[in-house]
């Protein structure tokens, strides 16, 4: 069944770009739901071609996920430090 996808959902495909995720975002769109693609930024017309609604370039992905990683880390240093 697909992963219980149902019309009106929004769902995201990391590695949109690829050969599973071009084939995902076009099962996706069957089911009329609203596709969140990511990969390099030289996919986006493929992708967007294939019917993702919103796309995030894959090294916007990284950053955004070390800075979070950093910000947990300082937390739990601080955390810690308290008696």
């Amino acid at each position: 069944d697909f992963g219980n996808i149902k019309s009106g959902q929004k769902v995201l495909i990391n590695g949109g770009g690829g050969g599973t995720g071009t084939l995902a975002i076009q099962i996706a769109k069957l089911f009329d739901v609203e596709v969140t693609a990511v990969d390099h930024a030289d996919k986006f017309g493929m992708m967007r071609t294939l019917g993702a609604d919103h796309l995030i370039e894959v090294h916007q992905i990284k950053a955004y996920f070390a800075s979070w990683m950093a910000m947990i880390l300082s937390l739990k240093k601080s955390i810690s430090r308290k008696p």
